[in-house]
């Protein structure tokens, strides 16, 4: 799996492309800004893009979305709990366990709410797009409307930390880190092994 990563907006968010290496069949990830410079990877890389998946609905995951969508044909992909943060006609919906295929790839949908009511992860051949519910050292914040420090701790501990070491995180913000990396050195990640979650 070939896989273009792009840091766009003033909040630094990662887009990421994801593309089959034979068909050229492709997704685009949380295109929260710099529409310009995404489709300029698109076509310059010769990327067909099939679907635009978001993570949640927050505007520096969603700002180029319906760019996105516009140039490329390409339906936007959202959890229904944030369907009311991010609007455009050609939106699909996406639930737990759903498979997204492009290409030979098939990509997983973890719902993990906590960010937000509708934040998912998209696990793909052994890396998970966490947005913004894990990073290298962190999670999400939760004060934001629809937020919730319980929720969150609770899909990290029935959702990502059931994932294999070896998986690589690859976060809507900052560096990309392992399963196993936060399981030694998150201690958002180490509180929920733990259970400490439920003091809060």
């Amino acid at each position: 799996m070939l896989i273009e990563t792009l840091v766009v907006g003033f909040l630094e968010n990662n887009c990421y492309i994801l593309a089959d290496e034979d068909s050229r069949s492709a997704v685009i990830i949380d295109p929260g800004d710099n529409e310009e410079d995404i489709l300029k990877t698109v076509n310059e890389k010769k990327f067909k893009v099939e679907k635009i998946l978001l993570t949640h609905g927050h505007p520096d995951h969603v700002g180029a979305a319906e760019a996105a969508s516009s140039e490329t044909g390409a339906p936007v992909y959202i959890h229904d709990e944030d369907k009311k943060l991010f609007k455009i006609k050609a939106q699909k919906p996406v639930a737990e366990n759903d498979s997204i295929t492009f290409g030979k790839y098939t990509i997983k949908v973890l719902h993990t709410p906590g960010h937000t009511p509708g934040s998912v992860c998209f696990l793909a051949d052994g890396k998970l797009f966490s947005g913004d519910t894990v990073f290298a050292g962190s999670v999400g914040r939760t004060d934001l409307p629809g937020g919730s420090y319980r929720d969150i701790m609770k899909s990290i501990k029935e959702k990502i930390l059931p994932l294999s070491d070896d998986v690589e995180i690859l976060p809507g913000h900052g560096p990309s880190s392992s399963i196993k990396e936060e399981k030694r050195e998150n201690p958002f990640l180490v509180d929920a092994m733990e259970g400490n979650y439920h003091l809060y």
